[in-house]
């Protein structure tokens, strides 16, 4: 009987071996992002045009929003941010583009949750008539994810860590010629109450295609693994690869010093792949505590230095600093 507390897990299994391998060979970066193609196990040409579709799917997504003016706004700012960071492009004037899909959306409201209670769904199953979806020719690849077994491995320390991944699947980017594939719509100003459409494409892996799990564990293996040559940093990488969830992570520890060893580890080589580490939460209130000055400092340090270069641009040497968490003045000679 396989000892289900073994220190391997599923990313280790010969099965899973090749796919990694094959899989680091298509990754690329760009400097600041990890970079993948779409895995299509099909021409993408047997594509249907689905605009139509979408179209009137739009429509009755926002004739439902209008019932709730603040929900609107929300579902607005939502999409808004994600093109003023560059997840989606307006690519409304685009014309003779020819290969290309359309995604329908819709909100999943969660009230419970601490920080986004509003989240866009992406259907990419959707069929047009007979015709196959967007998920029907994509590879989804194996299941990279740890046993259960191995994610109760956070009952075996005294002290508990917890965190996941900052909209972790819309950190990898997506090939160019493959985000025609990832359109939707959406209108020019949701106030007017004839709006006119616009078209945008996801620059970004989108949470909706069936093999953006398996993209997301596979980037986030490749690029820890980049790690495991420094001795200061194995240990630790090699817990945190045992610990992956999709885009959470849980660890036990015995010693909270050692947890916050691996909390600061953790957090930099992660960043360092543009996969920021947050919501961290422990039962040692210690813990938790050094966790939370070592957050708020780097936020200030951040909004500082960002401040600091708009200041010496937009006003000269001497300048005043307002921060809600951290304010001070600077006087540069």
């Amino acid at each position: 009987v396989e000892n289900p507390f073994n220190a391997e897990n599923t990313f280790n299994k010969a099965e899973n071996y090749v796919y990694i391998e094959t899989f680091k060979k298509c990754l690329t970066d760009n400097g600041s992002r990890y970079v993948v193609k779409l895995p299509f196990t099909e021409n993408p040409i047997v594509l249907p045009d689905n605009y139509l579709l979408t179209k009137k799917r739009t429509e009755y997504l926002f004739k439902r929003l209008q019932k709730d003016e603040k929900l609107l706004k929300e579902y607005d700012a939502i999409l808004s941010e994600y093109i003023k960071e560059g997840i989606l492009q307006d690519v409304t004037n685009e014309t003779n583009v020819t290969n290309c899909h359309y995604l329908s959306h819709r909100p999943v409201i969660k009230e419970d949750r601490l920080t986004t209670k509003i989240r866009i769904v992406f259907d990419a199953s959707a069929k047009y008539h007979d015709k196959k979806s967007l998920n029907d020719i994509l590879d989804k690849g194996p299941c990279l994810l740890p046993y259960l077994f191995d994610i109760l491995r956070l009952r075996i320390g005294k002290i508990g860590l917890i965190r996941d991944i900052k909209q972790a699947f819309l950190q990898i980017c997506i090939e160019e010629n493959d985000q025609n594939y990832l359109r939707l719509l959406w209108f020019d100003n949701v106030n007017n109450p004839v709006p006119k459409f616009k078209i945008l494409r996801f620059t970004r892996l989108v949470f909706g295609l069936s093999p953006s799990p398996c993209i997301l564990n596979s980037t986030v293996k490749v690029h820890l693994e980049k790690y495991l040559n420094d001795s200061t940093k194995r240990d630790v990488i090699s817990k945190l690869l045992r610990n992956l969830y999709v885009d959470d992570t849980t660890t036990s520890f015995n010693d909270s010093e050692e947890a916050f060893t691996f909390y600061q580890t953790a957090k930099l080589s992660m960043g360092e792949g543009n996969f920021q580490l947050r919501k961290w939460a422990s039962n040692d209130k210690y813990l938790e505590y050094k966790v939370n000055t070592f957050e708020l400092n780097n936020e200030c340090n951040q909004s500082v230095s960002n401040e600091l270069s708009f200041a010496e641009t937009k006003i000269g040497n001497t300048h005043t600093i307002n921060n809600p968490k951290c304010r001070f003045r600077c006087c540069s000679e």
